[in-house]
């Protein structure tokens, strides 16, 4: 046979079956009549402007443009020498940016991404398929997808500011600040439920599997301990829970523990702690009750159901709430020799704003543990580098948060290590005079509030609500050309305040401000909004701003 004789065989396509040529037959013979075909025409074209149409009024109030960052600076510096490249760079990190907020505002606010949406995403979760972020498991359990990629990435490394080695750089920098003023850190990587609950993910049905890794992670671990980072690993006290525990320890429809979980993982870490002579069991008794806390987990409420087919899949737990002998809040202590650097798995069943009760959190747990209470900085989201950056923040301004203390506990989700992103930030006592701002920017006092008028001269990231884990979200603001309620110069002339932008996966009236906007506002300081608001995943000023007084925007009103 010739090789044009092979080339034609080999192209020649099999044989069809009876049912095939029955299929084709019936294809070829289908007719769409001309009114038929009209109409499905006509209806396509009144679809696509009616929708277009209705969505057009959004695009005359997009969010702003979210503030470059430092980082982002930094990153193109090289474009300076060119001004003309610089202009094409900027011009086009401009377009993209307005084309992402565009496609959030729309998919957002229009009418009918609300109507259809919650039904579009019922068909996908009874298919299995899920959607966005949330991914489906057996028995109602739901997954986040974020951490199946940090458990499935392959074992090579990502430049720049992400992935596991800038991690470990980040880590063992932070690591060195500590060790100069002789304190321990203790690293608490929080393992994603698919780590723990991968038989409920539809990996084999042996509820006593060891817990899901990266592959990298074993190396990893392994650098930051010969470095003299120690790593306290909660899946043994979670997977020793998980095999007496009919439930498991993780929330079917959240991405973070159930309260047995938690629970385990504080005293695991404070037995832990006890071992290595880091702590000491101390003699403040923990008066514990029990509480069942109804809630919708954060990935169910990703997935924005109709009301009757999400509240059938609500949970229902007991919390442990702890409480002193006499009955008062267990509250962080600020002269404790354990200082608690966590996010949302140290804040969930602490933090009311979660749905998941309060005063049963991580940190109350591990001081009840330890038979006294420890000091904490949290906050939801970014556990990379938010509560460094918060530590930072108080040491630039001369409040020494690491005076008198022994060890540093850094929790935050096993996900950031690959997910994250992992600047150096110096942590160092300023040992200098604390630098006053108060002459340019604002400061209101304790106990005071101040109304006045103001120019918004920039806005902080605004989040889509489609596309957050956490229900709340605080924003900042920068303020200029400051006049008190009588008209009067205001002390200062800027302010930079945070407020609440999104409550309950709902954007706020604070939301929908803009640069050159006019307003009338109520301000307070901000250390008397900071316990209520202070953990919430929030946008944070960057570069100098981050050194400057904040304030909180008690209310507004818009000047005409």
């Amino acid at each position: 046979m010739t090789s044009s004789q092979n080339s034609h065989t080999s192209h020649t396509p099999p044989p069809m079956g009876r049912s095939e040529k029955i299929a084709v037959e019936e294809i070829a013979r289908t007719e769409v009549h001309p009114v038929h075909a009209w109409c499905a025409i006509i209806s396509f074209f009144i679809l696509i402007i009616v929708v277009g149409l209705a969505d057009l009024r959004l695009f005359s109030s997009i969010p702003p443009a979210n503030p470059t960052t430092s980082e982002q600076s930094e990153s193109s510096s090289f474009l300076n020498a060119s001004p003309w490249v610089k202009s094409v760079f900027d011009w086009n990190q401009g377009a993209c940016d307005w084309i992402k907020r565009t496609e959030d505002h729309v998919s957002t606010e229009s009418p009918f991404s609300r109507a259809v949406q919650p039904w579009v995403q019922t068909t996908l979760l009874m298919t299995g398929e899920g959607g966005g972020d949330v991914m489906v498991g057996q028995e109602g359990w739901l997954f986040y997808r974020p951490s199946y990629r940090f458990l499935t990435r392959p074992d090579e490394n990502i430049a720049g500011a992400s992935g596991y080695a800038a991690a470990l750089k980040a880590i063992l920098a932070f690591s060195e600040d500590l060790r100069i003023r002789g304190i321990q850190l203790v690293i608490v990587p929080a393992w994603p439920k698919l780590a723990i609950h991968s038989e409920k993910f539809g990996a084999g049905h042996l509820s006593e599997s060891p817990p899901l890794m990266p592959s990298f992670y074993p190396n990893w671990r392994k650098q930051l301990e010969e470095a003299g980072v120690l790593v306290f690993d909660s899946s043994s006290a979670l997977l020793e829970a998980k095999a007496s525990h009919p439930d498991g320890t993780y929330l079917k429809t959240d991405s973070h523990w159930n309260p047995l979980g938690m629970k385990r993982a504080a005293e695991g870490l404070g037995a832990y702690l006890e071992e290595m002579q880091l702590a000491s069991t101390g003699t403040v008794v923990a008066n514990e009750t029990q509480k069942t806390i109804r809630n919708s987990g954060d990935l169910l409420r990703m997935l924005r159901l109709p009301d009757r087919i999400s509240e059938p899949m609500m949970e229902s737990v007991e919390i442990s709430i702890v409480r002193h002998a006499d009955g008062s809040r267990w509250l962080s202590d600020r002269n404790s020799p354990i200082l608690v650097l966590g996010d949302s798995f140290c804040n969930i069943f602490s933090l009311e704003g979660m749905g998941w009760g309060e005063n049963a959190g991580f940190t109350e747990q591990l001081g009840a543990a330890l038979g006294q209470p420890v000091d904490a900085i949290l906050r939801n989201g970014d556990g990379a580098h938010a509560t460094r950056a918060l530590l930072a923040r108080e040491l630039n301004a001369g409040r020494d948060r690491l005076a008198g203390k022994k060890v540093v506990v850094w929790e935050f989700a096993a996900s950031q290590i690959t997910e994250g992103t992992w600047p150096i930030i110096p942590c160092r006592e300023n040992k200098a005079a604390p630098q006053t701002f108060n002459t340019k920017y604002l400061e209101v006092a304790d106990e005071e509030t101040q109304e006045m008028t103001c120019m918004i001269a920039l806005v902080g990231t605004v989040p889509n609500p489609n596309s957050t884990v956490y229900k709340e979200y605080v924003g900042h603001l920068l303020l200029e050309s400051l006049e008190m309620a009588d008209g009067s110069p205001a002390p200062s002339s800027r302010a930079l305040v945070y407020g609440l932008v999104m409550r309950d996966h709902k954007l706020t009236a604070l939301a929908s401000l803009r640069p050159n906007q006019r307003v009338k506002m109520k301000l307070r300081s901000w250390s008397s909004a900071e316990e209520e608001f202070g953990r919430y995943q929030r946008s944070e000023p960057a570069g100098d701003l981050a050194l400057e007084p904040v304030n909180w925007l008690e209310s507004f009103s818009l000047v005409d």
